[in-house]
């Protein structure tokens, strides 16, 4: 799985590459600071003569469990699936700081 991940003061952003995969094949889930992402893929068939070098993507159906940050606010998990890119913003709940001040 390739991903970049990034944080702000108020979430965190996740973007998940998923070659040959279709919008309507995705399903998340988000349950106990778990996500759980499956898709269905599709890996390109070999034409007549050709022969395959080299392989970086991963193809074909997909499954992974994340664990999340306990921070993260379930009624903010937003989604957006553009050109094999799924990004999903997570945002933090409210006054879960836990920095304390010394006096």
């Amino acid at each position: 799985m390739t991903t970049n991940s990034t944080q702000s003061t108020t979430d965190h952003v996740l973007e998940i590459i998923l070659p040959g995969v279709k919008r309507e094949d995705i399903e998340l889930q988000f349950e106990r600071d778990q996500l759980r992402l499956q898709a269905r893929g599709f890996r390109p068939e070999l034409q007549a003569g050709e022969r395959e070098l080299a392989r970086e993507f991963a193809w074909g159906d997909f499954a992974a469990t994340l664990q999340l940050p306990r921070d993260v606010d379930p009624a903010r998990i937003q989604a957006r699936f553009d050109q094999g890119v799924l990004t999903l913003e997570l945002g933090l709940r409210q006054g879960t700081q836990t920095r304390i001040p010394v006096n």
